[in-house]
């Protein structure tokens, strides 16, 4: 928020759009100007708000489920659908790459890992099935596709991804 003054008038200017500025002024009543301000920020929030319930609803009847891993923080994020994927709690389970990669089934560990190093080296996102080895025995067939982000060096900062689950391509034939 910016204060701005013009003559008698009291201004505050708040980036409302990228595309623009919304411009709230009263005369000599800068606490209205702020009250509008107020009410401007509610309503982004409220808006904000709803587009990442309609988002999550929209992934849960897709069946993808988002995750995201900070690179320059070693911090891998999954969203509830990741981790209903995986059958895991979120509240005694801390993801990390290398439990991510032990729930990959041993055949296919190696082609994964690959392909995400790979993605690394190339700057190309990648679109891979693969199978999840499940504690009891099950095999879920998953696809999984990346894009990773990089900065003005070219060092990957961020990587994020979308799982969903797939037939077994014996299933589908």
């Amino acid at each position: 928020l910016h204060w701005l003054k013009r003559g008698a008038a009291a201004c505050v200017r708040m980036p409302y759009e990228p595309e623009y500025l919304v411009e709230v002024c009263e005369r000599a009543r800068p606490e209205r100007a702020l009250l509008r301000t107020q009410d401007l920020l509610e309503a982004r929030t409220r808006e904000l708000r709803d587009s990442e319930a309609n988002l999550r609803e929209s992934q849960e009847l897709a069946s993808l489920s988002r995750w995201e891993f900070d690179l320059t923080a070693g911090r891998l994020t999954w969203s509830d659908g990741i981790f209903d994927l995986f059958e895991l709690d979120p509240a005694s389970f801390e993801p990390n790459y290398e439990a991510f990669l032990n729930f990959v089934h041993p055949d296919d560990r190696t082609r994964v890992d690959d392909a995400y190093r790979r993605s690394l080296v190339t700057k190309e996102p990648y679109d891979i099935e693969h199978r999840l080895a499940m504690p009891d025995g099950r095999t879920k067939w998953v696809r999984e596709i990346c894009r990773t982000e990089y900065d003005a060096a070219h060092r990957p900062l961020r990587s994020v991804g979308v799982d969903h689950p797939v037939l077994s391509p014996l299933m589908a034939a």
